[in-house]
């Protein structure tokens, strides 16, 4: 057996990779370049037409041959689609992977990659397909991972319409996990025997079945097929829109860029790496390859007159037809849109790059094809052109994407001009490297031991035996492995979970995954508010980003990060979805409390919780009662034994749905000082109803949460009164985090209010009269308020970062008036953000229209989430207590809303 060992840590390669990039059709990228007397691509259906081009592409030393693929139509789905056929725009075209089959017979050391969509198949067939595909090649398969951008692709599979965005990868995250546990944890290393003298071919103690259940999926296993000498194919993947790039940073190997510029691609490569450290890659565990074009001539005025020729046969029809932005209900958006006004779920990355390159005026979507045509196309002699590439290698890039004009002549040409240069300078390869497609770019067989599917390897040998055995393991691991009983004596030792912690980060780190989550979760806001969808994915993704551990103690093994901080990921976070911003507040709250009050026992035990993942929700406010600092839930002697029970119920619950463990304020004893009683969400006796329907905040799931003769151990209470007893940060600390909640909706609410008025606002007749003003941003009079706007809000950030600043210095060194000087700070943010927040998110809709109001823009958001969070402490109080000191310097009370 052929040894199998581990990539070793990498660092930046000395030579580039140059991969073909191809299709198996007509018309590729360059459209009606297949006219010419040259061009071959129209007999894609002749596989001597590949097994020719690869062949010389062996000879010629590329990397690899990388093929493209779609399985529906561009553009719109109900509109006219007769240009995509009249062009031979990727239809008719074939399937990849058959012909991979035929390639790996006519090649020895050339790459193979596949595009294939996550939806077109079931997970099982694919994996079984490229594991034969990988066998057959001996090692030399790679699978190009795409979540789809056709709307026809997706009708074509049985679906409606193409699915969101954000959700096509999380679909791909599902599909590429079944894969990982069939490819690498199915089979044990070995277990392939063949042994003819002793009559056996495999040892079926080292064949798994798997058992996985996902919502989409449900696969039994084992595998059959028996491991390839790559087990995974070699991974690349291509989207550049944010989600994309997540995608890439936990999974790809090689990241296919069309970046307009260097630097464009300088940074979504560093942007990128920086991800894939934040997950536990190595940042060169990924490499980066460019498409790009080439014009070659012996001079410059010979490529000059190659590229007029080539201009010649351009079809603009084409090129329109293959750059078609769709909107979400698949109508075509027209060329001279601004991308301002574009809402679709295809092509975001190209996007985003476009209107970084283009920024002397607003860019449309007609923009977009220009650009594809005019940005990746080097023209020049084959001096020139290594130039070229060497300024892309210094930007990071790790190959080139070759994208043809004609086949085979300009991959000929390609071979017989540029490559020598190339190679003169270092930048090509001289000879292939021995084994498998890997081991060549990366040094081993198998992907190294910190990507994801690596987990997989053994994670069956002794794994369950039944889907009952499975199910039962899915129910303890969401308890969690340290399984604690809320109300007994009995306790597993150990504060946490091993080797399943989150990410620890500093502060920059924290505020760079902060910013990344919010872009994610801004997306699909308005919609989960409209339909109130609640965020358990968005969720999902915050546990496990590390955030929620900032403020854990560093003698407990956290960051130990500051209230500044944590104020400043809320604001991030709100600014994109409050609801989400305000559901981890009482998380922090309660850890900060465990920090001020809780016993050593329980600091080990909850914050290890914490640094595994797990987080606290919230139990504290009644309804019915007195006042909001009257309370009834109780907990009294367990008549039975040691330990308490505890019984009441309690509303406005935020984030007691989604939560691990509950920590429920009550009276220690009928009418005793109130504790925190620490209730695991799963104990028996604990019910938690989302019956929350507010009118803003929708998503938040503050309902009701009903204790009912909880068994409560004695371990498990943290004294609460005695907070507040000396000078204390805790009721600062939480109304610093209340007033970032606030002062995130206010800035959405203004973004929101200027791309409103900027894309969609008609002007004023007056404007238009006595100014000749065209659009309704240049009115003088929407200016005037967006000013006031931005000074508002400006103050509020303002007053918010000084807050944060005076609990910090609070907490660094406590006393009377330290103490006094956060609550005060805290109050005067707390009352600024209060009314910023509701009168910004009410003067967007006075500065933009009537058709800001209509429900399908969901801008009446920002108003409600700000109306409803506001009226957690009245702000008049603030006011109250600041005037008091202003007048007389007397302190502000103790007490958890100062």
């Amino acid at each position: 057996m052929s040894e199998h060992r581990s990539p070793v840590p990498a660092a930046p390669r000395e030579r580039l990779f140059f991969n073909a990039f191809v299709m198996n059709t007509t018309s590729h990228i360059h459209h009606g370049q297949w006219r010419r007397p040259d061009a071959q691509q129209h007999r894609f259906n002749d596989v001597e037409t590949w097994i020719g081009l690869a062949r010389l592409l062996e000879e010629a030393k590329f990397d690899a041959m990388f093929f493209a693929d779609v399985v529906g139509l561009y553009g719109d789905a109900e509109a006219d689609w007769s240009v995509y056929v009249a062009e031979g725009l990727q239809i008719p075209s074939n399937d990849p992977t058959v012909l991979v089959g035929a390639l790996a017979a006519h090649t020895t050391h050339l790459g193979l990659a596949v595009t294939s969509n996550v939806f077109q198949q079931h997970p099982v067939n694919f994996a079984r397909q490229l594991a034969t595909l990988d066998h057959l090649s001996k090692g030399r398969v790679a699978w190009n991972i795409v979540t789809g951008t056709q709307d026809n692709g997706y009708r074509n599979f049985g679906h409606e319409a193409l699915a969101d965005h954000a959700e096509r990868y999380r679909w791909a995250d599902e599909f590429v996990d079944v894969t990982y546990k069939l490819w690498e944890g199915s089979w044990d290393e070995g277990a392939l025997v063949q042994d003819k003298a002793g009559s056996r071919h495999a040892d079926p103690a080292g064949v798994h079945k798997i058992f996985h259940s996902s919502p989409r999926y449900r696969v039994e296993g084992p595998f059959l097929p028996s491991p390839s000498p790559q087990r995974t194919p070699l991974l690349f993947q291509a989207g550049s829109s944010g989600p994309g790039r997540e995608f890439a940073a936990r999974h790809a190997e090689a990241v296919f860029l069309v970046a307009p510029s260097p630097e464009i691609a300088r940074q979504q490569i560093e942007e990128t790496r920086a991800l894939a450290a934040s997950y536990g890659r190595d940042p060169y565990d990924l490499t980066f390859h460019q498409g790009l074009s080439f014009v070659i001539g012996d001079t410059e005025e010979e490529a000059a007159a190659k590229f007029a020729d080539y201009q010649r046969y351009v079809s603009s029809d084409g090129y329109a037809a293959h750059a078609a932005l769709v909107d979400k209900a698949g109508r075509a958006y027209p060329a001279d849109t601004p991308l301002s006004q574009v809402d679709t779920n295809t092509a975001k990355g190209f996007l985003e790059n476009l209107r970084r390159h283009i920024t002397d005026r607003e860019p449309t979507v007609g923009d977009l094809a220009l650009q594809r045509l005019r940005d990746t196309v080097v023209v020049g002699t084959p001096e020139r052109i290594a130039d070229t590439v060497e300024r892309w290698r210094a930007a990071g890039i790790d190959g080139v994407n070759v994208i043809n004009w004609v086949i085979p002549g300009s991959f000929e040409e390609f071979a017989d001009k540029v490559l020598p240069v190339l190679r003169a300078r270092g930048l090509a390869q001289e000879e292939y490297a021995e084994g498998t497609l890997r081991r060549k770019w990366f040094g081993g067989d198998r992907l190294p031991a910190r990507h994801p599917a690596a987990r997989y390897r053994g994670a069956f040998t002794h794994g369950p035996r039944s889907w009952a055995e499975a199910a039962a393991r899915d129910r303890e691991a969401a308890r969690g492995d340290s399984r604690q009983d809320s109300g007994g004596s009995r306790q597993d030792s150990g504060s946490s979970r091993q080797g399943s912690g989150v990410p620890l980060l500093d502060a920059p780190a924290a505020l760079a995954v902060a910013e990344r989550l919010a872009g994610e979760f801004a997306e699909g806001a308005a919609a989960r508010d409209r339909d109130r969808v609640l965020p358990f994915a968005q969720l999902g993704r915050l546990a496990r980003s590390g955030l929620l551990a900032v403020t854990v103690p560093r003698a407990f093994g956290g960051p130990g990060l500051p209230a500044s901080v944590v104020a400043e990921i809320v604001r991030r976070v709100s600014r994109a979805d409050p609801s989400i911003g305000q559901i981890p507040l009482s998380h922090f709250v309660y850890v900060n409390q465990l920090r001020l009050q809780g016993s050593r026992a329980q600091q080990e035990r909850l914050f290890g919780e914490v640094l595994a993942g797990r987080w606290f929700g919230n139990a504290q406010s009644e309804r019915g009662t007195k006042h909001v600092r009257d309370f009834r839930t109780t907990l009294t002697r367990d008549p039975a034994g040691e330990g308490w029970r505890l019984d009441g119920t309690k509303f406005y619950c935020t984030g007691a749905l989604f939560a691990d463990w509950i920590p429920v304020l009550a009276h220690l004893g009928p009418e005793g000082p109130l504790h925190v009683a620490w209730v695991r969400g799963d104990a028996d006796g604990v019910s938690v109803t989302d019956d929350w329907d507010a009118v803003g905040q929708r998503t938040t799931a503050s309902g009701t949460a009903t204790f009912t003769d909880v068994a409560v151990g004695e371990e498990w209470i943290t004294d609460y009164a005695e907070v507040f007893d000396g000078p204390t940060t805790y009721g600062s600390y939480a109304q610093l985090v209340h007033a970032a909640i606030d002062t995130g909706i206010a800035r959405a609410a203004l973004d929101d209010a200027a791309a409103f008025v900027t894309a969609k606002s008609r002007p004023y007749p007056d404007a238009v009269a006595l100014h000749g003003i065209t659009r309704a941003v240049d009115d003088p009079v929407v200016v005037h308020t967006f000013g006031e706007m931005e000074l508002a809000v400006r103050g509020t950030e303002a007053l918010l970062a000084a807050a944060g600043r005076a609990v910090d210095a609070a907490d660094g060194a406590l006393s009377e008036e330290s103490a006094a000087a956060a609550s005060l700070a805290v109050a005067a943010v707390r009352a600024s953000s209060a009314r910023v927040s509701v009168e910004v998110a009410s003067r967007l809709l006075e500065v933009a229209g009537t058709r800001a109001a209509l429900s399908a823009e969901g801008l009446d958001r920002h108003w409600r989430n700000a109306r409803t969070h506001t009226l957690h402490d009245p702000a008049a109080w603030k006011v109250q207590h600041l005037g008091r000191w202003a007048a007389s310097r007397l302190l502000p009370p103790r007490h958890g809303q100062l």
